[in-house]
């Protein structure tokens, strides 16, 4: 039977090795497609914390060569086609970024859709807002309906309030600027029973302009 002592020190022992070797239990496999192990999922959550800090042309170069190997990774795909499109709206946009954002936008999409009718639905619901928010942003209002509108099919699935009230809104300003007025001010009713202080603004906003489109 093993004394106390020496089980004390090769607990000890082995916590030093963990210690040196740099190993960390706190890293996981992807969360959503578990296939991509720690180091993958790693490279993303850095190319996102890059993408926050408005690091846009590190988070790309980090994220095209884990692509470019793993072409069916959603995750990654996502993260790029949001760099670019953040990146076109900023000051150090770059020729190309809009049709790159798209490119993105649309293979992740298609990667979502594929798995989801293959049986194997991924977990995560909100790149029909992302997408329809960048349509938005680039005058693309058609197009962006048609995205957010898949977005509110899905609300029920969204991780937060707080991604239910970006749905609403922004399909709320997206028929507010086609002059839909009705519609727009029925989805900010919806984003402010959720608490959107936001669509409070918005809908007084909708309400004049709805006001002085019958005045004229």
């Amino acid at each position: 039977m093993m004394r106390p002592n020496n089980f004390r020190k090769l607990i000890t022992a082995f916590l030093a090795c963990v210690f040196l070797s740099g190993v960390n239990f706190t890293r996981a496999d992807d969360p959503i497609q578990s296939q991509y192990k720690n180091v993958d999922s790693q490279i993303v959550d850095q190319a996102k914390a890059l993408r926050l800090e408005r690091k846009y042309d590190q988070a790309i170069e980090q994220l095209k060569p884990l692509i470019k190997r793993e072409p069916e990774y959603y995750r990654a795909m996502y993260q790029l086609a949001l760099a670019c499109a953040e990146r076109a709206q900023s000051s150090s946009r770059q020729e190309g970024d809009i049709a790159n954002a798209d490119k993105w936008f649309l293979a992740a999409i298609a990667e979502k859709e594929r798995l989801s009718a293959s049986g194997n639905p991924l977990n995560e619901y909100t790149i029909y807002n992302s997408y329809g928010w960048f349509l938005m942003e680039t005058g693309r209002f058609k197009d962006a309906e048609f995205a957010l509108q898949k977005g509110l099919s899905e609300l029920d699935k969204l991780p937060s309030v707080q991604s239910q009230q970006r749905v609403l809104n922004n399909l709320a300003i997206v028929y507010k600027r086609q002059g839909r007025f009705d519609e727009a001010a029925e989805l900010s009713k919806k984003a402010i029973a959720l608490g959107s202080i936001t669509a409070q603004k918005n809908y007084v906003e909708i309400q004049q302009m709805a006001k002085s489109k019958i005045q004229k």
